[in-house]
């Protein structure tokens, strides 16, 4: 009996030869794996060579969908990419929501498995009538932003574009890879796994429609019961009111927020870059895909740098670019979340890194003038970063 929930069927994308090729997956897979995580960790064991360069183009990227993915369940709103890390040389995984989660099962994969290096730079589109080549030697250099702005212009604004930006075509190893611009799969240098492919950008496309359960009434139950405690919860409602930053005050008010690259708990005028003071900028919640929570804030703030529009930012970025390198306006702390989305890397990460570049200018490690709270010096560094130039 073939597991309701699952397509049994995975994508194998080969870039160097531009083919792809349907394969079956074992019915049993889905009940011993539950899908998701389980099939990404199988797939990577599976399709990578022992003592594999994270570069090496045999290193795969794989997209794998959970069981809950395309049902009506409501917040089953993720998808999991997997590969050889190049940060840490071993098991790499990033999550991801946005509009993409929903794609590969609508289209008839619970997995697709990108392997190969393109000849040139390449974006692919992955559809319900196959997977095609197209050069992106036009695209290469321009941010995600960019990015996503010409492939949606180009190919429809129902489309679903997974891009990466200038890191990731110079494979920083904590590049990510961005979806709908303001949604990451940040952790563990995904983009850069994709740079080191050729692959600019991943487009899904096709209409599609809900995974049917197995039993339909109990199924149909079930969820009206879910959905009755989600509208009761009170944690819902306040994260539909604040997002992730609704964890602001409690980490400072408790003393764990990262703060000083570490050496402290909590951040002086932390209001400032926290829930109520986003909350003031808030254009619109934004939710993922069938997610009724909407805890994205889709925000415009005007900087010195301009008017500037992102979703964001979410607890994690705060803390690590506003905690971490003591950063109390809020306008500074969504311009850097702006330039890390658009040049395509990890918050966390360059969060970690600004701050450890301030410790080891102090103590005479690095060449590099910075301090804490320095805008100019952190947006600079970004950049150097982002090109890998002079120390970045």
């Amino acid at each position: 009996m073939i597991p309701v929930g699952y397509r049994n069927k995975l994508l194998v994308i080969r870039l160097d030869k531009k083919k792809s090729e349907e394969k079956p997956i074992k019915t049993s897979l889905g009940r011993e794996l539950i899908g998701g995580k389980g099939f990404g960790a199988y797939f990577l064991l599976k399709y990578t060579k022992k003592n594999m360069d994270p570069f090496d183009p045999s290193n795969v990227l794989i997209m794998a969908s959970g069981p809950l993915n395309a049902t009506k369940v409501p917040i089953a709103s993720k998808l999991g990419f997997f590969f050889k890390s190049p940060m840490t040389n071993g098991y790499g995984e990033s999550y991801v929501g946005g509009s993409i989660p929903k794609y590969p099962k609508w289209i008839g994969y619970d997995v697709v498995i990108i392997t190969g290096k393109a000849p040139k730079p390449t974006y692919i589109i992955i559809s319900d009538e196959g997977v095609e080549f197209i050069d992106a030697k036009e695209l290469w250099g321009k941010t995600t932003i960019e990015t996503d702005n010409i492939l949606k212009k180009r190919h429809g604004k129902n489309i679903s574009v997974a891009c990466i930006g200038p890191a990731g075509e110079r494979m920083v190893r904590y590049a990510c890879i961005c979806i709908d611009k303001w949604r990451q799969a940040g952790r563990c240098g995904a983009g850069a796994v994709m740079g080191s492919k050729n692959l600019k950008a991943i487009i899904f496309t096709g209409e599609g429609d809900y995974v049917d359960p197995a039993n339909p009434v109990e199924f149909e139950g079930l969820l009206g019961e879910l959905w009755e405690k989600i509208r009761e919860s009170k944690g819902v409602k306040r994260l539909r009111e604040y997002g992730t930053s609704a964890m602001v005050p409690v980490a400072n008010e408790m003393g764990f927020f990262p703060t000083k690259y570490w050496t402290h708990g909590t951040l002086d005028k932390w209001e400032n870059i926290g829930p109520e003071s986003i909350k003031s900028i808030l254009i619109r919640p934004n939710p993922c895909w069938n997610c009724p929570i909407a805890c994205g804030r889709y925000i415009r703030i005007n900087t010195r740098w301009g008017e500037i529009e992102i979703d964001g930012p979410e607890y994690e970025t705060i803390y690590a670019m506003g905690g971490l390198f003591c950063v109390d306006k809020l306008e500074d702390l969504v311009y850097l979340n702006y330039l890390a989305d658009a040049f395509g890397m990890d918050t966390i990460t360059l969060g970690n890194i600004l701050g450890l570049a301030v410790e080891a200018s102090k103590r005479g490690k690095i060449k590099l003038e910075i301090d804490y709270g320095n805008i100019n010096m952190a947006v600079n560094l970004i950049k150097m970063i982002a090109y890998r130039k002079d120390i970045g």
